[in-house]
């Protein structure tokens, strides 16, 4: 039978200097430990036994093991060894977990095999709902989310925990300082909603930023493409943001082709709304 893992800082931190886990800041891990909050969490993801659930940064186990208790299925992903060691001893005896230890971003498409065929294989398991819930580890979660975004099978549903400032990129107007590609990819794939923002007190070690829940609920696969192909070319110019359109693109798209999709040449790359990205990745598409 499983072994509950402790989900507060009293009980946690004694358990890893016991068995010798320093947490590592270069992988970004500060866990979560308030319970209530990580049971908030599993609730704002609306998670029952019809959903199979992935999270990336298992850590300690204190998201994953509420998300046993509501899921059908938790497929988890945890890179650190000691970490991984503590959650099999504790939790591999659970049936609905698949547990997998390695990197997140390591595989085919830039995702753990193991997330690929849990997104691509959830409804022929019989689950009606593919979701990442997560509180993502700050060193990869950007990453995760945009390769996740750039797939046609994206989860149904993210419920996930960022650095505030991340999150900012994700839902930025055009015209404003943290309006990038990626705001681009997620304007053009899903809805964003802000769920809660999260004081720092609540994690061990206490970060240094502020961190904000956050939804997204990507939009059909057909939009994946489009998405995809407007991040590209915005990405590219997005490299020389303080140059004009057409000299930030200089090389990789024609001033012909932008004046095609109905932008202004000299206009800045940060004043392109997500719409008109989709336009010129369609017009450059057509030129090839």
């Amino acid at each position: 039978m499983p072994t509950p893992i402790p989900r507060t800082r009293s009980g946690l931190v004694p358990l890893l200097a016991a068995r010798g886990l320093r947490l590592s800041k270069r992988l970004g891990q500060n866990f979560l430990v308030d319970a209530a909050l990580a049971d908030a969490i599993v609730a704002d993801a609306g998670v029952t036994r019809a959903d199979l659930v992935i999270e990336v940064g298992a850590g300690a186990g204190g998201l994953t093991q509420p998300l046993l208790a509501s899921a059908g299925r938790v497929v988890a992903v945890e890179l650190d060894r000691g970490l991984a060691a503590l959650l099999r001893e504790h939790l591999g005896d659970e049936p609905r977990l698949r547990f997998a230890e390695g990197d997140a971003l390591e595989g085919d498409e830039g995702l753990h095999p193991v997330i690929v065929a849990a997104l691509d294989g959830a409804r022929d398991a019989g689950f009606e709902r593919a979701l990442l819930v997560a509180n993502l580890p700050y060193a990869c979660g950007t990453p995760v989310l945009a390769r996740l975004l750039r797939r046609d099978r994206a989860p149904d549903v993210i419920v996930a925990m960022l650095q505030r400032e991340v999150v900012e990129r994700l839902r930025a107007a055009p015209g404003s300082a943290d309006y990038g590609p990626l705001a681009v990819l997620r304007a053009l794939r899903a809805d964003i909603e802000i769920v809660r923002r999260v004081p720092r007190d609540v994690f061990f070690p206490r970060p240094a930023v502020e961190s904000t829940v956050f939804r997204l609920t990507p939009w059909p696969a057909a939009e994946a493409r489009v998405a995809r192909a407007a991040a590209d070319v915005a990405a590219i110019a997005f490299r020389r943001r303080r140059k004009r359109l057409a000299g930030a693109l200089r090389g990789a798209v024609s001033e012909a082709t932008i004046r095609a999709a109905g932008l202004d040449p000299d206009v800045r790359p940060q004043q392109i709304a997500p719409e008109g990205w989709a336009r010129l990745a369609a017009a450059t598409a057509e030129g090839a």
